[in-house]
């Protein structure tokens, strides 16, 4: 497995994550989906619902951009950045999202954001070393609370059967514990329960590739599958997008190729110039 644990791409966080900005018209299809980091106007007001508990509203907020997906007008991956931005404009306040999981046991995404609040949290634990270099008390602390994770996301996939989000935050989990293994049953259950998912193909194209354990050519399958799966051609293009920056991040990170690794983030660059990620990883590797 990797020699740093923390990966281009984790479900909330990956230098991804918060909530999706505006894209310039110029932009390619798809390039909207790439993470900008511009909180949104809806996001403040469910930071305000969750501060002053007032759920129904929350829960009514974030209803809406599920059907919204259901419609095929929007992606479900950006339901994951809006629990994310969500939990970055109330303070990271683990208390609030416990809070609110605990007093509305029935609600999907109560149950949703606590518990990839908690998958996120165990990532943390576990630190960011190398598994020779991470003791066994941070492994069992990883473990015992992606276990208490679980059962809140494994509520929240009962309460809403057909919706693959929480299928993201358990394979962020299962590649933590199995590497890329454990990755590639909870991606066809997802696939099989929201063949139109995003969120669930997103988190695990990140872990299927050599750092951990898998390969390219399973981190290509899934854009493949996708096609199949006859997703819209944006997003589409984004996950072509988001594999060329797995590539480059194992480049620079894993293969130390910088030459290579340049070349993919422009690459990466001319697809979406909005990415920021892009923009990063050619400074860290060369000019332009």
């Amino acid at each position: 497995m990797r020699g740093k644990f923390m990966k281009y791409s984790m479900l909330f966080a990956a230098a991804l994550v918060l909530s999706a900005g505006v894209v310039a018209a110029k932009e390619p299809a798809g390039c909207e989906l790439v993470y900008s980091g511009t909180a949104s106007m809806d996001g403040s007001e469910r930071a305000q619902y969750l501060q002053v508990g007032d759920y129904e509203k929350l829960d009514a907020s974030l209803e809406k951009q599920l059907v919204e997906h259901k419609k095929g007008r929007r992606s479900d991956l950006m339901i994951t950045r809006d629990l994310y931005e969500l939990m970055q404009l109330s303070g990271r306040d683990l208390s609030l999202f416990q809070e609110w999981a605990d007093k509305n046991p029935r609600s999907f995404f109560a149950n949703l954001a606590y518990g990839a609040y908690l998958a996120e949290e165990a990532n943390t634990a576990r630190g960011s070393e190398s598994a020779a270099r991470t003791s066994q008390r941070q492994i069992a602390a990883m473990r015992d609370i992606q276990q208490r994770a679980a059962r809140y996301l494994e509520v929240a996939r009962k309460i809403k059967p057909d919706s693959a989000v929480p299928y993201a935050s358990l394979i962020v989990m299962a590649a933590t514990q199995e590497g890329s293994a454990g990755v590639l049953p909870l991606l066809q259950a997802a696939n099989k329960v929201d063949p139109k998912n995003l969120s669930a193909r997103v988190a695990a194209m990140s872990y299927l590739d050599p750092s951990w354990g898998g390969s390219f050519e399973l981190v290509e399958g899934v854009v493949t599958e996708a096609q199949q799966a006859r997703l819209p051609e944006g997003q589409i293009n984004y996950l072509r997008y988001h594999l060329t920056m797995i590539k480059a991040s194992h480049a620079e990170s894993i293969a130390r190729d910088k030459p290579a690794a340049r070349q993919l983030y422009r690459d990466a660059l001319r697809m979406c110039g909005n990415s920021e990620g892009a923009e990063a990883g050619i400074g860290r590797t060369g000019t332009r």
